[in-house]
């Protein structure tokens, strides 16, 4: 059977009409993918670490593991903070003396848990008289007695001071609420590099060589 001409552009006409329905379709679709995936990301990048988002926040900064090279006259500001055995601690008595390490850590933090182990290791492996490795617990996020576990379960020996407040994370850390964050800090207290997220050990051991005095 054949169709009068008059009625075949009307269907070529629906048939093309439909097909760019159903780009349109598509192309709404995969935009409205794409919006919720900035968003997810977004709030997830926004989320500040505590022990109940934990998981995101490592989530987090694996994603965004990022490198702050700090400006040449930059100097780590003054302050002081008690050791886990209730002793004081000044930054300033180590200027001019070792290159500094800072590291923020807490038992909830995964990355942090496993970089531990290879701050003590750089510790002695330049010895103190060349670097001091000060780990900073996250009091704010967690009791301390839960570092004390965990440093002890690690055999950490360098020193670990207490951060009650999270006012020290917030000082050094210049409001970026990810963690594991790590300062290197050379002999005249200069920072040379802030280091947010998860470090290998090579990371590690570069970053530790340049601060190191020749």
């Amino acid at each position: 059977m054949s169709f009068p001409h008059s009625v075949k552009p009307g269907r070529r006409a629906q048939a093309r009409a439909a097909g760019y329905r159903t780009k349109l379709l598509l192309g709404a679709a995969a935009l409205l993918l794409v919006s919720c995936g900035a968003l997810f990301l977004y709030f997830t990048m926004r989320t500040p670490l505590t022990p109940n988002s934990a998981h995101t926040a490592d989530e987090a900064s694996s994603t965004a593991q990022s490198i702050i090279p700090a400006g040449n006259d930059e100097f780590v500001p003054p302050f002081s903070a008690d050791t886990f055995e209730g002793k004081r601690f000044s930054v300033a008595e180590y200027e001019d003396k070792t290159a500094v390490i800072i590291d923020f850590w807490a038992s909830w933090c995964a990355f942090c848990e496993k970089e531990m182990p290879l701050m003590q290791y750089m510790e002695d492996l330049y010895g103190k008289d060349k670097l001091t490795v000060v780990g900073i617990h996250r009091g704010d996020s967690e009791p301390v007695e839960k570092g004390v576990t965990l440093a002890a379960k690690l055999g950490i020996k360098y020193l670990l001071l207490q951060d009650p407040e999270g006012k020290y994370f917030k000082l050094l850390g210049q409001g970026k609420p990810f963690m594991p964050l790590t300062i290197f800090i050379d002999r005249e207290g200069r920072i040379v590099e802030r280091r947010i997220g998860p470090k290998t050990a090579e990371e590690i051991r570069v970053s530790t060589a340049k601060i190191i005095a020749p």
